[in-house]
């Protein structure tokens, strides 16, 4: 067994596409990067009652995010479609090591990764972020809107 397949076998979970680890800090910190002045700008006004322009923002700032987030999985779409043995070598993880096997990664578990990551990083990361009352109406307002339509 090779080293690279030896430490393939330890850094990876059994079951798993691997992806969110090995992207986890990069997205985080470009989400960061992205989110960086308006929270520089606003973070006195966060503490004053309710502001419908920082909210407005908020929005706006979520649709940046939710966009970059959008052109990450996308590329992952892409690169799986143009060279799925190397998605798979990348990705996947090993069904027999002795043989060097990798997993045969389907669509619809790239699918599920894919949604597994904008959960993580835009509903989780994302939204702990925001002060709560910003937060909460944020989200009522993106449930409502639902509604409505």
């Amino acid at each position: 067994m090779s080293a690279i397949v030896l430490q393939k076998v330890r850094n990876e979970e059994i079951h798993s596409l691997n992806i969110f680890p090995s992207l986890e800090n990069y997205l985080k910190s470009e989400v960061s990067r992205i989110i960086q002045n308006y929270f520089v700008k606003n973070v006195e006004k966060f503490f004053h009652p309710f502001d419908q322009k920082i909210y407005d923002e908020g929005v706006e700032i979520r649709k940046k995010v939710l966009s970059f987030l959008e052109d990450e999985c996308s590329k992952l779409v892409n690169s799986f479609k143009e060279d799925k043995e190397k998605f798979n070598y990348d990705y996947g993880w090993y069904e027999d090591v002795p043989t060097e096997k990798r997993h045969d990664i389907t669509a619809d578990e790239l699918a599920f990764e894919l949604c597994e990551i904008i959960r993580k990083i835009y509903y989780i990361f994302l939204e702990d972020k925001f002060p709560e009352k910003y937060r909460t109406v944020v989200a009522e307002e993106f449930l409502l809107r639902e509604e409505i339509n």
